[in-house]
């Protein structure tokens, strides 16, 4: 199997022949460059790609030709590869409600669109098409796995520390524990395989059933607070609660944010969000989570003296935030609540997760350290 290729179909030949110039003196190091001036020759070569197996990872069609519409082309275009991101060039003064993009984009039946002309290159042309390409790579296989698990296969835990990886974005590889494999891998760690699952990173580092906290400590997140009170205490760690802790930060408040399970919410579970401002080609909901993690981590760049907020793998009650340990299943319940209230002198924010009202820390599942924040 050679190179991936993008292919790029438009009956306007002088158009076609500016496109493929300008993506090819950047993309063409990497990937394949193949040029139709007819959709119908298109599909014809589509066809012949997947009888040979030939990944093609994007398609860029000209939404205005004679033999068919560019949105036609790129649906029947994915019935024969469904893995390739789908573009669509359309015409720039063109800001209607009935723009075929518009229609297209809301059906899913594309992933973006380029405008004709695309100049600046940087910002109209190569900037789209590498970030559609940085979202294709990873459903290929990942060529690099920062950790490896190594479980039973019908084990809930190990599938719970999948779905916390993934929604991380961290690249990670998952072994049956009576493959060949996972056996390899388990003797690589020094385990027997008595107890599952087995995490090892990238570093040589293991872990053996961990918990949540154990896993966020490996990862670099912070487990207990730092200091023994602070000015704003968020609990979730969702984009809500991360955007909550940057403006806290700038303004120069002590922040803590307290988050059970996985940094970045419930935003990490979608794999394409359309209505976040800022994004109206949409983005993947792993992206905003940790996008959303890293500006909180840097939030101390907006004021001088502030300091940037810290977030704990913790659980909280309605009477405080208290620090949950020794258990591997925080059962945090989720409210819609996103209001401050004013507790014990500093404010805490509820914003996605916390317990539910009425319940008692002593009849959480969870050990608790019976201490407030403050």
């Amino acid at each position: 199997m050679g190179q991936p290729i993008l292919l790029l179909v438009t009956d306007q030949d002088r158009v076609l022949e500016a496109l493929a110039s300008d993506v090819g003196r950047r993309f063409g190091a990497e990937y394949r460059i193949l040029v139709e001036r007819s959709p119908v020759a298109a599909l014809a070569t589509l066809e012949r790609l997947a009888a040979q197996s030939e990944e093609v990872a994007l398609l860029i069609a000209a939404q205005r030709m004679r033999e068919m519409t560019g949105v036609d082309f790129i649906v029947r275009a994915h019935e024969l590869h469904p893995t390739a991101k789908r573009v669509l060039l359309v015409g720039r003064r063109e800001w209607t409600p009935t723009n075929p993009a518009v229609r297209a984009m809301t059906l899913g039946q594309i992933d973006d669109y380029l405008f004709e002309p695309w100049l600046p290159l940087g910002r109209w042309l190569y900037l789209p098409i590498t970030q559609v390409l940085a979202d294709w790579v990873p459903s290929q296989a990942p060529s690099f796995e920062g950790i490896r698990i190594v479980g039973p296969r019908w084990g809930s835990r190990a599938h719970e520390l999948r779905d916390m990886l993934t929604r991380m974005g961290i690249p990670h590889g998952w072994y049956l524990a009576d493959s060949q494999a996972g056996r390899e891998l388990l003797q690589e760690a020094g385990q027997d395989g008595s107890r599952l699952p087995v995490v090892v990173f990238h570093s040589g580092r293991v872990f053996v059933d961990p918990s949540n906290a154990e896993l966020a400590e490996g990862l670099g997140f912070g487990t207990q607070p730092a200091a023994a009170a602070y000015d704003l205490v968020i609990v979730g760690a969702g984009p809500a609660g991360l955007a909550a802790a940057v403006y806290a930060a700038s303004e120069g408040l002590q922040t803590l944010v307290v988050e059970p399970r996985v940094v970045g919410g419930q935003a990490g579970t979608s794999a394409l969000i359309r209505n976040y401002l800022g994004f109206p080609r949409g983005i993947g909901g792993g992206v905003l989570a940790n996008r959303a993690g890293a500006t909180a981590w840097c939030g101390c760049r907006t004021a001088a003296r502030s300091q940037p907020p810290r977030w704990s793998s913790q659980a909280a009650s309605p009477g405080g935030a208290w620090a949950c340990r020794g258990s591997r299943r925080c059962s945090a319940r989720a409210c819609s609540t996103a209001r401050p209230e004013r507790r014990h002198g500093p404010w805490r924010v509820t914003t996605s997760t916390w317990l539910g009202r009425g319940t008692p820390p002593a009849r959480h599942p969870c050990t608790w350290q019976g201490t407030p924040l403050r």
